[in-house]
């Protein structure tokens, strides 16, 4: 009879083990990305790192820089993993001349998109 309770106990912990660790997390908020002129390829690094941690793909596959180190023309791609992705591409970035993306969770009208 013990070991039938301690069975029934394991099998009752794994399970919600299991579900525990298979549960999506909700994410809310507004996640806003904007590409300019002012930004160094470093910073372009730690935003795709930032993004990562937030389970949103981030890829360049052109990146193009002005004489002070400053980015003047992008192509990337976005995957948000979650059913939302795109790309855009923009030459001449200054600090008025952008290109970017967002994720809204919140807004069930238009929770993507590009900038």
């Amino acid at each position: 009879m013990k070991h039938l309770i301690f069975f029934l106990l394991a099998f009752v912990w794994i399970q919600s083990s299991a579900s525990a660790q298979t549960k999506p997390s909700a994410k809310t908020g507004r996640i806003e990305v904007i590409f300019n002129g002012k930004m160094t390829f470093n910073e372009l690094v730690k935003l795709r790192l930032d993004m990562a941690e937030k389970g949103i793909s981030l890829s360049y596959s052109e990146l193009k820089f002005d004489r002070n180190g400053g980015l003047s023309e992008i192509a990337f791609s976005v995957n948000c993993n979650d059913g939302f992705s795109g790309s855009a591409e923009k030459s001449n970035l200054n600090n008025k001349n952008t290109v970017g993306f967002f994720r809204d969770y919140e807004n069930k009208d238009k929770p993507f998109g590009t900038l």
